[in-house]
């Protein structure tokens, strides 16, 4: 049996604003599922929630740099390559 697999993500040529946006939505998403967590470590008082913000605040801090690099970067005839992939893998 297989315990490890990489997955493509994504891979594509954008226009930078498409670009960014489909980055940043990614990266919403995930801060999204974070604070999710902590809310319900709040709520129930159980868990350290100081990993979990630093998390968010990990993940905040580079969709700006993502932005701000786009944004500096991008002039209105570019386009922007973005590859990403997902690799799982499970450990006993």
């Amino acid at each position: 049996m297989e315990s490890s697999k990489e997955f493509k993500l994504i891979n594509g040529t954008f226009k930078p604003a498409d670009a960014g946006a489909l980055i940043r939505n990614f990266y919403s998403e995930k801060i999204r599922y974070h604070n999710r967590q902590l809310l319900y470590m709040i709520e129930t008082q159980q868990g350290d929630r100081s990993q979990v913000e630093a998390k968010i605040a990990e993940l905040e801090s580079t969709r700006q740099d993502i932005s701000i690099f786009l944004e500096t970067k991008a002039q209105e005839d570019s386009f922007v390559e973005v590859k990403g992939s997902i690799s799982i893998t499970f450990n006993r």
